[in-house]
């Protein structure tokens, strides 16, 4: 097994425990295309992008949310 195939199985499974969870797959055309086909299929109010070479604090979504209430 492939490091890409499990990774799409870790997130095969959140998607199984967590409806909020939604599993997009596309050939890589770059952050950008990515991004905003996620910004277009979104339903949520919120939306944050963290990505694998960010430091966030744990509870930067509840700051977040906070600030914004």
């Amino acid at each position: 097994m492939d490091l890409l195939t499990t990774q799409k199985e870790i997130c095969e499974e959140y998607c199984k425990k967590d409806t909020r969870f939604h599993l997009m797959n596309q050939e890589n055309q770059g952050q950008s295309i990515a991004r905003n086909r996620g910004l277009a299929e979104s339903t949520g109010e919120f939306i944050v992008f963290i990505d694998s070479d960010d430091i966030v604090k744990f509870d930067l979504l509840a700051q977040l949310k906070e600030a914004y209430v």
